[in-house]
């Protein structure tokens, strides 16, 4: 990723928006100062509430989170607020979005995103990639096993509601042992071969063609002759009868970052972003890596210089549109 600083036009101004929580977060102001101290650059607030455009649009580039948004249309106030980014870029059509509002769609649903990450399973064999099966399951019945015979599904799973971020519920997951634990959780529901991965998870982060990978602890391996149904909240820290209690924090079998490249340029193209994060384990008896969750434009803790990195990519794919 290069960048032509001299060729950065003047006035030049990035217009966000980025829900409050999230800009707290980021501690997004610190963004905004490093835009005007590096490069003179304007990054401002986009007016949500206005419906008055001025003939030249008032920002050259727009970056914006709106998946909760996009989760949650029972909210009047997440409804207007995605109606109004896309009047702006329907009345300003060249107008470049990082990234566009229709790409960020496909994260928030459990089961699209799924049968994306599947995808991944047809990329070449030595690239040992083997993404798990799974079913969503959207009508009661009075017995779910055939469906997960039917999908080569065995237990231990792990239960996900279908929508992935927005609400409380869409955090509330479970480690099942046994059909009958499958009829507590609410439908529609998304059920994933649980794959044992040594108590180890890495999160890769992705800026354009920037790639960042940590390592964090994650949930112990799960013995198949286990009975009790395991619930627990994704964005809280895990229950202990989650974690090994033996385990030292040391990875294993970590991937290898030529082919993370590789799986985030697929994500890339088949999902049309730039900024995104993706969790991948690794199969603690076959040690093929697995895709098990994509989040759009994560907080990417661990990240030096994340907005630096992420200012010369805002500036380079300007350029890259308009050279």
């Amino acid at each position: 990723m290069t960048i032509n600083i001299d060729k950065i036009p003047k006035d030049f101004t990035i217009g966000y928006y980025l829900s409050k929580s999230k800009l707290d977060k980021l501690k997004w102001v610190q963004f905004v100062e490093l835009a005007k101290n590096k490069y003179n650059i304007k990054c401002v607030p986009i007016d949500i509430d206005s419906k008055d455009y001025p003939e030249k649009c008032p920002y050259d580039i727009i970056v914006h989170k709106l998946t909760d948004e996009l989760s949650n249309p029972l909210k009047k106030e997440n409804v207007s607020t995605v109606e109004s980014i896309q009047s702006l870029v329907k009345h300003y059509p060249k107008l470049l979005q990082v990234d566009p509002l229709d790409n960020q769609k496909p994260v928030v649903d459990r089961n699209v995103l799924s049968n994306l990450l599947h995808r991944l399973n047809q990329l070449p064999e030595e690239l040992n990639i083997k993404n798990p099966q799974f079913v969503v399951i959207n009508e009661k019945q009075d017995s779910y096993q055939s469906i997960l015979n039917e999908n080569n599904i065995h237990f231990p799973v792990v239960c996900k509601p279908i929508q992935a971020c927005g609400s409380t519920e869409s955090h509330f997951m479970g480690i099942v042992f046994k059909e009958q634990d499958l009829h507590n959780f609410s439908l529609p529901l998304l059920v994933q071969q649980y794959v044992n991965h040594d108590s180890m998870i890495y999160k890769v982060f992705v800026i354009g063609d920037y790639l960042h990978v940590v390592h964090r602890k994650s949930m112990r391996n799960m013995d198949p002759n286990e009975k009790e149904c395991i619930t627990f909240d994704s964005q809280k820290p895990f229950p202990d009868s989650l974690l090994d209690p033996l385990f030292d924090g040391k990875p294993l079998n970590e991937p290898k970052l030529d082919i993370l490249n590789i799986v985030s340029k697929d994500i890339q193209k088949n999902l049309g972003l730039s900024l995104f994060g993706f969790d991948v384990i690794v199969d603690s008896t076959t040690k093929k890596m697995a895709v098990v969750d994509v989040n759009y434009f994560p907080t990417y803790g661990g990240v030096q210089d994340f907005f630096s990195i992420l200012l010369d990519h805002i500036i380079y794919t300007y350029q890259k549109n308009n050279m």
